[in-house]
């Protein structure tokens, strides 16, 4: 061979190379996917010519007997696992993935996890069917009751936040990778501050010239379902779970949601992470995706933060229908998701 790749600078992208090549994912695929995981400088027609020889030197490396063992990887940010089974992709439709994120409070969101939420999105590619923005996707400090006649941030005004939480929807249209994604928008209390806003006959002069969240984040242009009653309305994945921003807020928040709809159900509202399972049915509390100390949350007692907990949920059926409902929560701004760190 004319390169040995024992130790060529991407070891530790092995597994994921021979996971999609064993997709029949040509070597210029692979090279883009890499690329836009891992930020690999090198084009990809460069970069793929190297694969190419990787492959073709592992596929001559196998037929010769292994002299040494094989070395573990270190688990590494944003490092795929080494592991021995490769993990199991979609087949003729037999798995449905959705994605269900909210309290995003953007422009104060977790920049880091937002990243690695991204991430995750351009890693499922052809295997995500839907993603669901679950509410409070914006803070409206701005519209806050609790701001009126104060400038609590300096800086922050309605149209700083619009543009932030666009340039986040447009994050996640640039890591989708097909144009089947379905995307949904449930309003969450904190979009509703704009109707109660609106609602003030003084604030109700200013019509259409306000514009509402929906028309702010430009949801229909960019292809979202909306709903914008967040108490009452929801959208249902696969006719067997509903997800829908959240109503109450006591302790034990997921029991209480799944003894009042008598249904599977995803929530955020709370920031809390919690599931609670009953007579075959489960209700799933998913966390938040702010920045859990940024000043914005100064109103909040510290006892009441301690609660919060980032992260989101991953909801799949089979083809059977059944659900299965995975939580991811984050720890020092990480996700361990799928084998792999990000």
């Amino acid at each position: 061979m004319r390169k040995n790749f024992e130790n060529w600078q991407h070891k530790e992208h092995e597994p994921l190379i021979l996971s999609l090549s064993e997709e029949n994912k040509s070597s210029l695929q692979i090279a883009k996917k890499l690329k836009k995981l891992y930020g690999i400088e090198l084009k990809p027609n460069s970069f793929a010519r190297l694969i190419r020889a990787f492959l073709t030197w592992n596929k001559t490396k196998q037929a010769q007997p292994i002299e040494e063992p094989v070395k573990v990887a270190k688990i590494e940010e944003n490092k795929p696992i080494q592991r021995d089974t490769k993990p199991k992709r979609k087949q003729d439709n037999e798995v449905k993935t959705y994605l269900v994120a909210g309290c995003f409070h953007f422009p104060f969101h977790n920049i880091k996890l937002f990243d690695s939420f991204l991430k995750i999105i351009n890693y499922l590619g052809d295997n995500l069917d839907g993603i669901v923005i679950n509410g409070d996707y914006l803070d409206l400090m701005s519209l806050s009751s609790h701001a009126a006649g104060q400038n609590i941030l300096p800086g922050i005004d309605l149209q700083v936040e619009y543009s932030s939480g666009l340039d986040g929807l447009l994050s996640i249209d640039k890591a989708i990778t097909h144009s089947g994604v379905r995307k949904m928008f449930n309003w969450g209390n904190h979009e509703d501050r704009y109707k109660r806003h609106m609602n003030n006959s003084d604030n109700s002069k200013y019509g259409s010239a306000l514009q509402s969240p929906t028309d702010g984040l430009k949801l229909h242009e960019l292809g979202y379902e909306v709903n914008e009653d967040w108490k009452d309305g929801y959208f249902t994945l696969e006719n067997k779970v509903d997800v829908f921003h959240g109503i109450y807020c006591n302790k034990y928040s997921a029991g209480k949601h799944l003894e009042m709809f008598q249904r599977s159900c995803v929530f955020n509202h709370t920031h809390r992470i919690q599931s609670y399972f009953s007579n075959g049915i489960a209700a799933f509390n998913g966390g938040t995706m702010a920045e859990i100390n940024n000043k914005a949350f100064s109103y909040m007692p510290r006892s009441q933060k301690m609660q919060w907990e980032n992260g989101f949920n991953v909801v799949r059926f089979d083809s059977g229908g059944n659900e299965y409902i995975q939580q991811l929560t984050a720890r020092n701004n990480k996700f361990i998701f799928d084998g792999f760190v990000f």
